[in-house]
């Protein structure tokens, strides 16, 4: 009876062995939505009411640089990047991040359409680029 047993339990693992491997379906990785930045409002203030510029960023033992996110948070996917010494215009906040506007890169004076009043708030279109950053790296310049 002993020997029947074995048998039976080396059948099984062999079955086991032989058996094609069940494909495991991965989980899908959740993106947020991006988080829009919003302009305008006031229709005696400037759209966008402040003018940051990027700084502590260290370049030797860190990224060098400051991801531009769709949204307030790590979470959210990297569009852009900001160096140290780089002007933006913040246009919002949300907990530790700032709604950020910066021109395409390789031009500095780029009006990003946003220092005259915009009485209706509306989502911002461009010109400039746009995007979430951690006001940890940002210092308030103007306004």
């Amino acid at each position: 009876m002993r020997i029947a047993a074995i048998a039976a339990a080396i059948v099984s693992a062999a079955a086991l062995i032989a058996a094609p491997a069940i494909a495991q379906t991965p989980t899908p990785e959740i993106v947020p939505e991006p988080y829009p930045i919003m302009v305008g409002g006031e229709a005696t203030l400037d759209a966008c009411g402040a003018v940051g510029e990027v700084g502590g960023l260290n370049e030797e033992t860190g990224d060098g640089f400051l991801a531009v996110r769709t949204g307030p948070g790590g979470e959210y996917p990297k569009r852009g990047e900001l160096y140290n010494n780089n002007i933006v215009v913040i246009c919002g906040q949300v907990g530790d991040w700032f709604a950020v506007l910066y021109p395409e890169e390789g031009d500095p004076d780029a009006d990003c359409g946003v220092s005259s009043p915009i009485p209706q708030a509306r989502e911002y279109q461009g010109p400039c680029e746009a995007g979430w950053s951690h006001s940890n790296w940002i210092t308030v310049i103007a306004g």
